[in-house]
């Protein structure tokens, strides 16, 4: 087989498209994947062909534009004359790219090889996400691991501190619930000594109200001792008009006797027994005189100690009707004072019973801490379990980073 044919059957073979040109810038040879490519009829295409003429329809396939086509075939031209070998990437609308190779030969133009990457390109794009993705992921899941290994210490601490605060909590609802119960205990006494009290004040209540009574009784005796003393004192002030009228009585007597006995002296012998009679009246005049006068003070006396009699009664009468009004208003302060302790009584019984609710509430929340408790150290427990996790997930995420 000559060497031409097998040339076009190894050219028609390749999966590149392949154009040699020649020193003249003409098409020396082209396979007809070229065409296919750039997606036009590859009979567009001959031997003897010049490259901007192929250019031309190259970019009229793609949809340059008039300018652009004069630019890339300026392009090539310049990468002959330095003979500088060029490697660029051509991307179609449809996502598609070229990869097109342009390499000086010697004693040729150039060879100017397109070849499909497309699946290339997009698999090292592919790779290149997925490593990327995979370094955020690495990145994340080390930010995870960082934060929650963070977030599992200071849970651990935070459940350490919980734990030694709720055991401090535990032993001062302790303290509560003594504190309580003495509480409930002396209120409790408070209250039998409220009632106690309360007893005393009915006792006093009735005392008072006997020593009412008997201060009643006792006014009247004393209005009665009044009205007696005021009719002897009366009849004191009597026997002085008496003494007075005895007084005048003796006064006129001892006249009338010294008349008689004048009128006697003068009637000489014949008026000696009537001298003797006059004498005796003057004498019994002068002792009645006597006797009024020795009386009077007594009487006087008598008087002023009547008087006396009647007012120490009054004052009498006057300080037991004091003491009745003071009976009555010790009885309505006693009434008031029993009614505010039995108040005072009922509050402490109230008290008492919230005392011993709190005692039980405090009691019910003592052991639900208990539990918190225990559950404070099942979650310092989890917490460390976590740690021991995230350190797995941390070595098994650089693991599978080194793997791919």
């Amino acid at each position: 087989m000559p060497p031409d044919v097998l040339l076009a059957i190894a050219m028609t073979a390749v999966a590149d498209g392949v154009v040699v040109f020649d020193p003249a810038e003409r098409i020396a040879l082209v396979n007809p994947r070229v065409g296919a490519l750039f997606r036009f009829d590859p009979d567009r295409v001959m031997i003897g062909m010049d490259m901007a003429d192929f250019l031309g329809v190259v970019g009229t396939a793609v949809g340059w534009s008039a300018a652009r086509i004069a630019t890339v075939v300026d392009n090539h031209r310049r990468w002959q004359a330095r003979q500088e070998s060029v490697d660029i990437d051509h991307h179609f609308d449809d996502g598609t790219i070229l990869h097109i190779n342009f390499a000086p030969l010697p004693g040729h133009c150039a060879v100017i090889t397109y070849r499909d990457v497309t699946v290339e390109r997009r698999l090292t794009d592919v790779v290149a996400a997925q490593a990327a993705q995979a370094e955020r992921f690495r990145k994340e899941i080390a930010t995870v691991v960082t934060e929650t290994d963070a977030a599992a210490a200071e849970g651990q601490a935070m459940g350490r501190a919980g734990e030694a605060e709720l055991e401090l909590i535990v032993r001062d609802l302790g303290d509560v619930v003594v504190a309580a119960q003495q509480s409930t205990a002396a209120m409790q006494d408070a209250a039998q000594t409220s009632a106690m009290m309360a007893g005393m004040i009915d006792t006093v209540v009735d005392q008072v109200g006997h020593t009412s009574s008997a201060a009643s009784g006792a006014m009247a005796h004393a209005h009665e001792t009044v009205a007696l003393s005021q009719g002897l004192s009366d009849r004191a002030g009597s026997i002085g008009s008496i003494l007075d009228i005895i007084r005048a009585v003796a006064r006129q007597t001892g006249l009338v006797a010294l008349n008689a006995a004048i009128e006697a002296a003068r009637s000489g012998e014949a008026g000696r027994g009537f001298a003797v009679v006059a004498a005796e009246v003057k004498t019994l005049a002068t002792q009645t005189s006597d006797a009024v006068a020795r009386i009077e003070p007594q009487i006087s006396a008598m008087q002023i100690a009547t008087r006396d009699v009647v007012a120490a009664n009054r004052a009498i009468v006057h300080d037991i009707a004091d003491i009745q009004a003071r009976a009555v208003i010790v009885t309505d302060t006693a009434h008031s004072q029993n009614e505010r302790i039995l108040a005072i009584t009922a509050a402490i019984d109230e008290t008492a019973l919230t005392a011993r609710a709190m005692t039980d509430s405090v009691e019910h929340l003592e052991v639900r801490n208990q539990r918190f408790i225990s559950l404070a150290r099942r979650i310092g427990q989890q917490l460390e379990s976590v740690h021991a996790l995230t350190h797995g997930l941390s070595v098994a995420t650089e693991t599978f980073q080194a793997t791919y």
